[in-house]
């Protein structure tokens, strides 16, 4: 496998699946499923050093072109959720209503574009901050982006009675909590090299949220490397069989002991 970025690929971080839809989904499978993983998931939290497992099933077409298809975008996540319970993991994945990142553009007069097969994109409307701060705005809820977004989210609570995990947007917190990267070339071409830098967050509460496409040997030699006691780290991976993960959930859990 090639160590650096595949710019042939629309998503280096997505995984294939089938769409389910609501109707043919066990939810009491997958309430039961992430009961267990919420539990490790606490544990995790209430520990100074340690380290939980995430296997990411990031469907490429919900954060591309798929977003603007609300009903199909939740059958493909379905799909994901399922097909999440095959790849031994920590943290359960979860359901998100994504709809671009243009909301609070929206707010100030911004309305998506669509390219072929892309993710909407806005047309910059601004030149400065202060031309940005000058202008008008106006609630979310009442722009054509912010109606479909939460539109969407209402038809994704409908269809599934609140019974799934469920991300709405970014929370604003006091304080950082926890932070975020790329740790290897395959998962982002400007991924940084200078791995042992990170290990400054050792001893300081904050969780490091590594993602790291690749295969067996990347992650084991960047999690070695990354890895330093102290350190509260939560390891994104991608492998494509659960025969694999199985093999990387144990021995990201035997490095970072």
């Amino acid at each position: 496998m090639s160590k650096k970025f595949d710019a042939r690929l629309a998503d280096a971080q997505a995984t294939y699946v089938l769409p389910v839809k609501p109707e043919n989904f066990d939810f009491g499978k997958y309430e039961s499923y992430c009961a267990t993983l919420n539990q490790t998931c606490l544990e995790f939290w209430k520990l100074k050093s340690g380290v939980a497992v995430y296997r990411r099933m990031r469907v490429g077409e919900c954060f591309s072109f798929g977003c603007r298809d609300m009903k199909r975008s939740l059958e493909l996540q379905l799909g994901a959720l399922e097909k999440s319970m095959l790849y031994q993991a920590d943290i359960p994945n979860f359901l998100e209503p994504w709809y671009g990142i243009g909301t609070l553009a929206g707010a100030f007069g911004g309305d998506y574009f669509w390219p072929e097969g892309n993710a909407p994109v806005l047309k910059p409307d601004f030149s400065s901050i202060d031309e940005l701060l000058a202008s008008e705005s106006k609630e979310v809820a009442n722009t054509k982006i912010g109606r479909h977004t939460l539109d969407m989210i209402e038809y994704f609570m409908d269809q599934t009675k609140g019974r799934l995990p469920i991300s709405f947007t970014e929370l604003k917190l006091k304080g950082l909590k926890m932070a975020d990267g790329a740790f290897s070339q395959q998962t982002d071409p400007g991924a940084t090299d200078d791995l042992e830098a990170f290990h400054g967050f050792a001893n300081t509460g904050i969780v490091l949220n590594a993602r790291i496409v690749g295969d067996l040997q990347t992650i084991r030699s960047q999690i070695s490397r990354l890895w330093k006691q102290g350190m509260k780290l939560v390891v994104v991976s991608y492998c494509e069989t659960p025969e694999e993960q199985k093999k990387a959930y144990e021995f990201i859990h035997n490095i970072c002991r």
